[in-house]
């Protein structure tokens, strides 16, 4: 993931913010591009991870254009994009809203050219497949491998678990956690 926060309000509490205080939303929950088109939001919302030394070489920056969706873009005629959670080399992670089953879950969209073989779509598949049959507390449930053949990119969904990422709450502390607070998590990452 990158190091420097995508140029888009958050919800507060959400892990969206990347450590940056929330700055208010317009609308009622929806973020409004002021007249900008896709086109030029998404050129604004990349430049900053090309120009903020990002993980994001500038050659790729077209390609990463194809998986940058703003709050209320549908996926599959079915995924309603609430806010982005993260993004990076490998594609990017939003909260959204399942209009079919009304439910909340989170969507992470693949990079097509990490993605362009038979072999390397296989291989995702069978990531996903494994990753469904994974049960317990500290892991998210991944639900669904489709994709959104408008945008021409594969996406799988999984359970959306509200709250702060780990460096967002380094962030907020201003330094290292204390001991029982850092064993505590550490146990929780070795279960």
């Amino acid at each position: 993931m990158s190091p420097s926060p995508p140029d888009i309000p958050s919800k507060g509490d959400n892990p969206t913010e990347f450590g940056r205080a929330p700055r208010p939303a317009k609308g009622p929950g929806r973020i409004e591009s002021q007249g900008d088109s896709p086109t030029n939001w998404q050129e604004a919302q990349l430049a900053r991870f090309v120009t903020d030394g990002a993980e994001i070489p500038p050659e790729m920056v077209d390609e990463h254009k194809g998986v940058l969706l703003k709050p209320g873009d549908v996926v599959a005629d079915r995924f309603e994009v609430v806010a982005m959670l993260g993004f990076g080399g490998m594609g990017a992670v939003y909260h959204v809203k399942d209009r079919h089953l009304r439910t909340e879950k989170a969507l992470k969209v693949m990079l097509p050219a990490l993605l362009k073989s038979g072999a390397a779509r296989e291989r995702f598949r069978s990531e996903v497949a494994i990753s469904q049959q994974l049960r317990h507390d500290n892991v998210v449930t991944v639900y669904d491998l489709m994709a959104d053949r408008a945008r021409g990119f594969y996406f799988f969904t999984m359970e959306y678990v509200p709250g702060k990422t780990l460096h967002r709450v380094l962030a907020e502390r201003g330094g290292p956690l204390p001991l029982g607070q850092a064993l505590d998590i550490a146990r929780q990452l070795c279960d």
